[in-house]
Formats: structure tokens, C-alpha cells, sequence
């Protein structure tokens, strides 16, 4: 196979559940945040927004909507990444962008040492988080991103042969 270092990247990442104590500067979220900035989107109409929580307050009140807050709570960061329908164009179209936006994000967080978990479940009571953070009409949760740094230990994945895969 061609050498591919995103390959790598990908062959390479995983979901993190557990974080160290050590602190993620704002020069890596934003790096974060520009990689998704960067996805492709439907039309180009980019309609991610993301709201930042650091502080571990906010987090714990916030983890009270899913059942994954053991997770939440253990990070340093929480990127929420909503649709905002303002932007939207077709709705399908606007959540796969998403999801590559948020793809984005997970592999260069993973470049750069940060662990990461996609938490979906969370959209689940999308319409109480949203009302709990008091935001406007046109934001609907789509995800929560947890980040911290990675512990040493290397987790191993599985996938089903590719060859099992096409039809």
C-alpha cells in the first residue's frame, strides 16, 4: 500500500474514554476547530457552529443530559458542534457535512496527542440541552466531543474485512 500519513492517522485513532489531568491549551482547540472549519459542506454553506466548554462546572452540569457523563467529566474539554438551520440548505446534505466536519476534528486532535470521544447519544434530549444553555431557535445539537490528553496505554480496533464490506 502507498505511504498515506492521514491513513496512518486514521488507522490509528481511536475513541478515548479516559483523560489524563494534563490541560488542553487554546492553540490546539482552535486547531481543532479550524480543521472542522475546513470540512467540505453541501453548497458550501458550512452550517456547523461549535460552543467550547472548559470549565469542569459547566461540564458536570451540562453531563446530567446523557448517559455517558462519566466520560464527559473525566475530559478537559467539551465541543458541542450544532446545525445551525440558518444555513442549513437541504438537511441531510447538512448533517453529513457535519459529520465530516467533526471527522476532521477527531483525526487532528489525534495528530496532535488529544483523545477524543463522538458522543451522539446526547442529541437524544437535544431539545433540553439546548434549552439549558438558553440558545437561539436556529442551533440543534448535533454531537458532543469530549478531548483530553491521551493516557499510555494503546488501544486496539477491529473492523469487518473489507472485503465483507462491498457489495
Amino acid at each position: 500500500m502507498k505511504e498515506c500519513p492521514v491513513f496512518k492517522t486514521i488507522l490509528n485513532r481511536r475513541s478515548t474514554r479516559d483523560y489524563t489531568d494534563e490541560q488542553i491549551t487554546d492553540e490546539e482547540i482552535n486547531q481543532i476547530l479550524e480543521s472542522g472549519r475546513w470540512a467540505p459542506s453541501a453548497n458550501n454553506y458550512q452550517p456547523w457552529r461549535f460552543l467550547i466548554i472548559k470549565d469542569a462546572k459547566k461540564i458536570e452540569d451540562l453531563s446530567q443530559f446523557t448517559k455517558y457523563a462519566n466520560i464527559m467529566r473525566k475530559s478537559k474539554v467539551n465541543i458541542l458542534v450544532f446545525l445551525d438551520k440558518k444555513f442549513q440548505g437541504d438537511r441531510v446534505k447538512s448533517i453529513q457535512s457535519i459529520g465530516a466536519c467533526i471527522q476532521n476534528m477527531l483525526l487532528t486532535a489525534h495528530e496532535l496527542g488529544i483523545g477524543t470521544c463522538w458522543i451522539g447519544e446526547i442529541i437524544n434530549r437535544h431539545e433540553k440541552v439546548e434549552k439549558f444553555l438558553n440558545l437561539p431557535e436556529n442551533l440543534e445539537l448535533m454531537a458532543l466531543i469530549t478531548l483530553g490528553k491521551i493516557p499510555s496505554e494503546k488501544k486496539v480496533g477491529n473492523r469487518i474485512p473489507l472485503k465483507e464490506l462491498i457489495i
